[in-house]
């Protein structure tokens, strides 16, 4: 597939989770030096409208004002929504809301990703994709699937024997991970339908400079589920 051609790269891993740590640990260390940082997540919390960063309702414009003279200084005690809990070049972290900017887009310019992070457990995630192109402005949102996400089931996740019958086979949300990538978790909480079956896979969407990579991780004995 050539570079930059919307699709689905699927590749499965067999070695637990050391060769994902290590291709993230490579693009990390990659975004963070040189000059190819030139856009900042805290750039686009600066420039986009209201309604792109929300949780349970779009940051007002105090809000946001306040955060932005203070320079995005770490909230003490995280009590709104949009309080700041960690910031880096790649990422802005608020209490309910996640940016991470993911760099070397073949079209030139950016592709940022706002996830807003519901629940009682954090566990409810939705992401927007949005393009910034060369020049630093926001040009609005794209399709996942054009950035290579795909749909995940509960049956890529399980072995054959633990298999949900087709009408059981339910798409799996996807997860922002500290890094950026994307990774799939079913909500098992209290879900008898889940109650006699093992998670056994991970699958996770990688940022590859293009593209996201779908991999497919095998979860080692005694290593924990998501």
């Amino acid at each position: 597939m050539k570079t930059g051609e919307p699709g689905v790269i699927r590749r499965e891993v067999r070695h637990g989770m050391g060769m994902f740590i290590a291709a993230s640990v490579i693009l990390l260390t990659s975004v963070a030096s040189g000059d190819i940082h030139q856009y900042l997540a805290r750039d686009f919390f600066k420039d986009a409208p209201l309604g792109c960063i929300s949780a349970e309702e779009s940051i007002t414009q105090l809000e946001k004002d306040l955060i932005i003279q203070s320079k995005f200084a770490l909230s003490d005690e995280p009590l709104s929504p949009f309080s700041v809990i960690s910031v880096a070049p790649h990422r802005l972290r608020l209490r309910d809301v996640d940016i991470h900017v993911y760099v070397e887009y073949p079209r030139g310019g950016w592709i940022v990703s706002v996830t807003s992070i519901l629940g009682n457990h954090d566990q409810n995630h939705n992401t927007v994709f949005y393009f910034v192109n060369e020049s630093g402005e926001i040009e609005g949102e794209i399709r996942a699937e054009l950035l290579g996400i795909g749909q995940v089931f509960r049956n890529d996740l399980l072995d054959e024997a633990d298999h949900f019958p087709e009408g059981q086979n339910c798409q799996v949300p996807l997860n922002i991970m500290e890094c950026g990538s994307l990774i799939a978790v079913p909500w098992t909480w209290m879900n008898p339908e889940w109650s006699n079956r093992k998670i056994v896979n991970r699958v996770i969407y990688v940022w590859t400079g293009s593209l996201f990579d779908r991999v497919s991780v095998r979860i080692s004995d005694g290593e924990v589920s998501p």
